[in-house]
């Protein structure tokens, strides 16, 4: 039998928070954004993960501030059940985690599950 998990607690809605979006493309920054308000996460709490940006964000922040860092995690194609980098990957010079912003469009609507 295997061991029962607590159930994840969520913040408190009350406590300050803010997100760190790292998001390179503009493909990305639509998954993100579209993540984030299917989570209930408005506009006014989201930071992009520019130092400069962050540093001034938290400078003027409540010292209990939840920052949560947030992108997209891209996963290579399923083979045979393993999502793995594939020889073809690497004959091809690409790589499944880190697409090219002219593929991650593609992947995100034909493949969501990467």
């Amino acid at each position: 039998m295997e061991p029962q998990l607590p159930d994840p607690q969520l913040p408190d809605p009350r406590q300050p928070s803010l997100t760190l979006v790292e998001a390179a493309t503009d493909v990305e920054r639509r998954l993100v954004g579209e993540w984030l308000r299917g989570h209930g996460v408005g506009p006014a709490g989201v930071v992009p993960a520019s130092p400069g940006v962050l540093l001034g964000r938290l400078a003027t922040a409540d010292p209990d501030t939840l920052v949560t860092p947030v992108r997209v995690a891209w996963l290579p194609r399923e083979r045979d059940g393993v999502r793995r980098a594939g020889w073809s990957d690497l004959a091809t010079l690409t790589n499944p985690r880190r697409p090219r912003p002219g593929a991650q469009a593609r992947i995100a609507s034909r493949e969501p599950d990467r």
